[in-house]
């Protein structure tokens, strides 16, 4: 029999579950993985905040980090998760007289389970107290969610279908000729609700608040010319 093994990315779902509520035996049945597994897991992300043990034995040279000096990694990233490579080899030198490579660093915040991503930017200016107050004088006033509709915008002009992304030889630029006048700007303000788009209206220009004020007068006070479009 083969042995038993699990990937890093399914290792790594055990600690998000775990924090969402999950049971111990809900996460077994989820991920398909066996009880031990679980529990060795979520004490190794207890102890080091990964869900590998940075210490242990492996084949080859011994690392040249120290369990402090990742620790050391894991606070700086957690309190600055944008940082750059050589400025985090720059912290590691300056604070710790650690000097390493570029390198190594990257396979070191692999080993960690660490990744480049985008990154989620919550408003800084949000307030979670006037939020929540906010959610429940909705919720008084609308009781029903079907109650509820929902105004949006969206634009475009000829640049918008353009494509950002292409493939070329390894060595040589990808190239692809651009119209770079924009032309005309159309702006589509939609109503939604749980069934759906309700109505819209297409504009050409932005939208402004005098606009916005006789759409909502001429299309869903009045409700002329509402369509329904199943997501």
């Amino acid at each position: 029999m083969p042995p038993y093994t699990v990937s890093a990315d399914l290792k790594a779902r055990i600690p998000v579950l775990h924090a969402r509520g999950y049971g111990i035996q809900k996460i077994c049945h989820t991920l398909g993985i066996k009880k031990t597994l679980v529990y060795k897991t979520l004490s190794l992300h207890c102890l080091f905040g990964t869900i590998e043990n940075p210490s242990r034995c492996h084949r080859g040279r011994n690392r040249f980090l120290s369990l402090a000096d990742l620790q050391f990694i894991l606070d700086l990233l957690q309190s600055k998760p944008t940082i750059y490579l050589d400025e985090l080899q720059n912290e590691l030198l300056r604070q710790l007289g650690c000097q390493i490579s570029i390198p190594s660093l990257f396979r070191t915040l692999q080993r960690l389970n660490f990744s480049r991503k985008r990154v989620s930017a919550p408003a800084l200016e949000r307030n979670e107290s006037k939020r929540a107050i906010f959610m429940n004088r909705i919720a008084e006033i609308a009781p029903d969610a079907n109650m509820l509709l929902f105004g949006d915008e969206a634009a475009r002009d000829i640049r918008t279908l353009f494509r950002k992304d292409g493939r070329a030889l390894k060595g040589a630029r990808c190239v692809q000729k651009k119209h770079f006048l924009r032309g005309v700007r159309y702006s589509i303000v939609p109503i939604i609700t749980l069934d759906g788009i309700i109505t819209y209206e297409i504009i050409e220009g932005p939208v402004n608040s005098e606009r916005f004020a006789r759409f909502l007068r001429e299309y869903v006070v009045s409700g002329h010319q509402t369509v329904h479009i199943q997501f």
